[in-house]
């Protein structure tokens, strides 16, 4: 028999805590109740909901105790994307695949811009380990644990700003973007996003994925820009146990 929710392990390991994610996208009051008995009797702590566009499933789940995190947007750009001429970041900026040589500087970016994630709008959500998990993400994407390539823009030999990427069955995804302070205002996160353009046409991607949060407006600018349109709209749910 199919479970309702399916743990998630490395999530576990990190927070510290058993985490688990509702399997499917919608729900119902039948749905709701097996979901918390499952996770009553498997003693989760920690329960993630990414749910569809569906009024009623929303109502389901706050009646259920679950909390509104986060707006998932999805946006994507296909292959007969318009080749838009490069726009240069400010003089002085260089842009180059990362080494971990880069870390030092980067990790500090990691930990700070990305204030917008649902784990930092969580309360119960210790605020060490919200920064942990982008030091971890930026740290893994460079080693290519989870990236295929890291992009960075170097201002005298300095990283300032950083996005990941990777190709899957000719899908390209953007992962973490992260702009330092200092860095904002400078046309480096469009050159970045264009430079990542390229490194996937040049190995063939029929479309680009990326996923930012509805609240992020500066973001989605900045794809749009690039010829991204939105996808999809969804909402992360968070429930405590």
């Amino acid at each position: 028999m199919k479970t309702p929710c399916e743990r998630l392990h490395w999530d576990s390991g990190f927070f510290g805590c058993s985490v688990a994610r509702v399997v499917g996208g919608t729900m119902d009051a039948a749905s709701a109740r097996a979901v918390l008995d499952w996770c009553r009797s498997e003693r989760i702590r920690f329960l993630y909901f990414l749910a569809d566009d569906d009024v009623q499933t929303w109502a389901t789940a706050a009646d259920a105790g679950f909390r509104l995190m986060d707006v998932r947007v999805e946006m994507v750009l296909d292959r007969t994307w318009p080749r838009l001429p490069a726009t240069a970041a400010a003089a002085g900026v260089v842009l180059r695949e990362a080494t971990s040589e880069d870390l030092p500087s980067l990790i500090p970016i990691a930990s700070s811009v990305h204030t917008d994630s649902r784990f930092f709008v969580d309360p119960l959500v210790p605020r060490e380990k919200a920064h942990e998990l982008f030091e971890l993400w930026i740290r893994r994407s460079v080693v290519h644990a989870i990236a295929d390539v890291v992009f960075v823009a170097d201002v005298g030999g300095r990283a300032v700003a950083y996005l990941s990427a990777r190709v899957s069955d000719g899908v390209g995804n953007v992962g973490l973007v992260g702009v330092g302070e200092g860095a904002r205002g400078r046309g480096v996160g469009l050159a970045l996003v264009q430079r990542a353009l390229e490194w996937f046409v040049a190995r063939d991607a029929l479309e680009v994925n990326v996923v930012t949060q509805g609240r992020n407006i500066m973001a989605q600018r900045v794809y749009q820009r690039c010829g991204f349109l939105s996808r999809s709209t969804r909402l992360w749910f968070h429930r405590w146990f």
